[in-house]
């Protein structure tokens, strides 16, 4: 994002665009998160937290300690 603004010729459609798709997205997701999660319990919700972190960081993992194994033999 960052980056796209230092190369940008004219930082002003530059700041447009991001604003109109990274800024409006994130606060549809935030607004549709808390919408769902509304009546949850919190160990509920910590529980749904940790669980989805583990299983989105597992397959990367897995993915390293393979590489690991094929580069070291």
């Amino acid at each position: 994002m960052f980056y796209s603004l230092i190369i940008s010729k004219d930082v002003n459609i530059s700041l447009k665009s991001i604003n109109k798709s990274v800024v409006e997205k994130l606060f549809i997701t935030a607004m549709a998160i808390a919408i769902v999660l509304y009546r949850e319990k919190k160990e509920h919700i910590t529980k749904l937290l940790i669980f989805s972190l583990i299983f989105s960081i597992l397959p990367l993992a897995i993915k390293e300690i393979l590489q690991y194994i094929g580069e070291y033999h």
